[in-house]
């Protein structure tokens, strides 16, 4: 039987290779190409739905423990991020990667609270706040990426 760890190693991983190949596509692309403004609307949305949904995971952990004195605000930011992500969609695409890449490192630093002492431990596994500051920061710079050549 597969563990939980394992699991979530490997879903973490295949939606960083797929935002890493959106971006490396939208990077390649002359910056003011059509192809490119589609490509970036692409990594885009596809940027809000990895938000999305790994707010949701967060939130959903919190639901399971509403009696410890963390879960709501793990609710509501994993609510805030949902309402970022939905943003996202909204917005042109330059400026729906910047507020993705912003949200992402916002969220990074959300996961670091979760230390012993701070935010607590307990809502979420040490482990689990870890790796998902470190894959928040890999998403968020690779959101960021194509914005770099645009210039």
């Amino acid at each position: 039987m597969i563990g939980g760890a394992v699991t979530a190693a490997t879903g973490a991983g295949l939606l960083v290779a797929m935002v890493a190949a959106l971006a490396w596509r939208a990077w390649r692309v002359a910056p003011f190409a059509p192809d490119r403004l589609v490509l970036e609307l692409r990594l885009a949305q596809v940027g809000a739905l990895v938000l999305a949904s790994t707010s949701g995971v967060g939130a959903g952990l919190a639901m399971l423990q509403l009696a410890h004195p963390g879960a709501g605000l793990e609710i509501a930011v994993g609510l805030a991020f949902l309402v970022v992500a939905i943003t996202v969609t909204l917005r042109e695409p330059h400026h729906g990667l910047l507020l993705l890449a912003s949200a992402f490192a916002a969220h990074a630093a959300f996961d670091t609270l979760h230390q012993p002492g701070w935010l607590g431990d307990l809502l979420v596994p040490r482990w689990y706040a870890l790796a998902s500051a470190v894959m928040h920061l890999a998403l968020g710079a690779l959101c960021f990426l194509p914005l770099l050549r645009r210039k």
